[in-house]
């Protein structure tokens, strides 16, 4: 079963992370999640991901004005917007867009680290996921099928000596 953007706010997950528009795309599923501090390639996310970024610049309508409708023709799954760095509120034409495409935006507290909602996320994403990050993750790794390196030939050694 897939986890969604209202599993994760009705589990209450995170503390202090609260949706801030797009009621009607809560069930969208999260597959992954892309971390983007500076929102400026919206090509580079895939369907499915939730998108955490701290709102760099999003306060410029003028150039971020086609990023919310560009990420839900992508098939994201929300964004994820931490404020207090860069931006104190999230813009109003950002949650009137999430609003009108129903985008789920989630509006992040300042004290909740991108690290440990980074943990969070692929433990509740992939079940096969060690909880204590030992080493025995690499067991859920897949195997590499390339052959072991080659040692490289020796180069020739210079026609002069060190002394």
């Amino acid at each position: 079963m897939s986890l969604t953007i209202q599993d994760l706010l009705q589990q209450k997950i995170f503390s202090g992370v609260t949706l801030a528009a797009g009621a009607k795309g809560t069930r969208n599923k999260i597959l992954w999640v892309n971390i983007m501090e500076i929102p400026d390639t919206p090509n580079s996310v895939q369907p499915g991901e939730l998108l955490l970024t701290t709102g760099y610049g999003l306060d410029q309508e003028e150039l971020y004005q086609s990023f919310i409708p560009e990420l839900a023709r992508r098939g994201v799954s929300g964004i994820a917007i931490q404020a207090g760095y860069y931006i104190n509120n999230i813009p109003t034409y950002i949650l009137n867009q999430a609003d009108a495409l129903d985008f789920p935006v989630l509006l992040v507290p300042k004290e909740l680290t991108f690290s440990e909602f980074l943990h969070t996320m692929i433990r509740m994403i992939d079940p096969k996921t060690k909880l204590d990050w030992s080493g025995e993750i690499l067991c859920c790794l897949p195997t590499s099928p390339r052959p072991p390196p080659q040692p490289r030939p020796r180069a020739r050694s210079p026609a002069f000596r060190f002394c």
